[in-house]
Parts: structure tokens; C-alpha cells; sequence
């Protein structure tokens, strides 16, 4: 099962992985596997969603993260992530990360979570895979469902909060929330990070850190998007 939670400014992918293997432990690559479908301009003025996210329990989710630009290849690796708070402060490892690879025990469920960003300016199209190896042969499994996320540098910006969708207007500091507040710095930082010079180091960053798994699964070749 793999759900998409709220496209927004700072849209994620929660990836249920559930082994249905009966006899064997399955060995799943320490990465994901992401293939652009598609890429368009962003229409001049949009409206986007800060999602507050809600507190939650359980267990620690697996992070990656997953850069898009129209620049990358038509499939590529998403690397594992540093734990970060949902505001994108800085991050850390957990103990042990990042893996060289996850295992699957017969009806197994591992909790995925990949945040998304795209590069400023363009709605993005794409499928998640997870490469897996069982006795021996490696294989994907990709996702039915095709996701998009964007990001606008011209929009309309709203705020959700405990099912509450609020437009979130320029007002001068003493008039604001601490929320508001947190929300504008968010953006402003996204902006940033999401420009075209960012997404590339960005990109660099994380080709890098595929090319040092080590790991014995073999990644898919792939051209550039046409």
C-alpha cells in the first residue's frame, strides 16, 4: 500500500511496505526509486497549502528525501534523509543511519517517508519504486498511483490547521501569530531552497551520497527527461 498525504508547499509520501512473502526475509535497497512521468510550468498565480502537521504516535518512519528538477534523469535514486523537524530546521541521524539496506520478515510492515522538493516553478509528475531483492534476484515494485507536487513562486498562500483552511495574509509583525510567523520564515526558507542554483547542489548532494552505499543493488539505467 502506498498513500499520498496533502500535496502542499512541503508535500511527503508516506510508504506503507508490507512483505507478502511467506518463506524468506526480503532485502530492500537503501534507497527509493523515483521516475519522472512528466513536467509543466506552473500557471502564474496558484494557491498553496502549508498543512500544519498534527502530533502522532507510533513508531519512527525510514526518511529519504526526493529532489525533482526537469534536469534529472527520467528514473534516479532518492537517498535516505536526516531527521529534521516539520518546519525543515536542521536534522540529524538517527543511531545507525544511514542503512545499507532494510529487511522484510515474512508479513513484515516498514514505514517509509519520503519528503518531496520540487524545483521552483514546475509541476512535477512522478512514481515511486521500492527495489527489492528476493532469493537472489533483484526487482521494483512501483507505484500505481502518479503523484504531483509544485511549487510557485506567485500564489495565493493558505494555512491548515486542525482541519481549519485559513488564507495566510502580509501583516505587519505585532498583528501576526507565532504560527503565521513560523509559516512565513517556512517560506521563505522553501523559496530558497527550491530555487534552480539550490536544486542542483541539492541534486549533487545526494548523487553523492547514493555513490557511497555500499550496497550490492544495482541501479536501474536512465536517460534524461525528453
Amino acid at each position: 500500500m502506498i498513500h499520498l498525504s496533502w500535496v502542499h508547499d512541503s508535500p511527503y509520501l508516506q510508504l506503507d511496505v508490507v512483505s507478502q512473502v511467506e518463506d524468506e526475509t526480503l532485502k530492500v535497497a537503501p534507497y527509493l526509486l523515483v521516475e519522472l512521468t512528466g513536467i509543466e510550468p506552473i500557471p502564474p498565480t496558484v494557491d498553496q497549502v502549508y498543512v500544519i502537521p498534527a502530533p502522532c504516535g507510533g513508531g519512527r518512519p525510514d526518511l529519504f528525501e526526493i529532489t525533482l528538477s526537469p534536469d534529472r534523469d527520467k528514473v534516479f535514486a532518492a537517498p535516505q534523509a536526516l531527521r529534521r523537524d516539520m518546519l525543515g530546521k536542521d536534522g540529524r541521524w538517527e543511531e545507525g543511519g544511514p542503512f545499507t539496506y532494510f529487511t522484510l520478515e515474512p508479513g513484515e510492515r516498514e514505514v517509509f517517508t519520503a519528503f518531496v522538493r520540487p524545483q521552483v516553478g514546475y509541476y512535477h509528475h512522478f512514481r515511486v519504486g521500492i527495489q527489492y531483492s528476493y532469493r537472489g534476484q533483484e526487482d521494483v515494485y512501483w507505484s500505481d498511483k502518479e503523484f504531483i507536487v509544485g511549487l510557485a513562486t506567485e500564489r495565493r498562500r493558505w494555512v491548515a490547521r486542525d482541519s481549519i483552511l485559513s488564507e495566510l495574509k502580509s501583516s505587519s509583525g505585532a498583528d501576526r501569530s507565532d504560527v503565521e510567523k513560523d509559516v512565513e520564515e517556512f517560506w521563505e526558507r522553501t523559496l530558497d531552497k527550491h530555487s534552480a542554483e539550490s536544486i542542483v547542489e541539492q541534486i549533487a548532494s545526494e548523487e553523492h551520497a547514493i555513490r557511497n552505499y555500499e550496497t550490492s543493488f544495482k541501479l536501474p539505467q536512465s536517460g534524461k527527461q525528453e
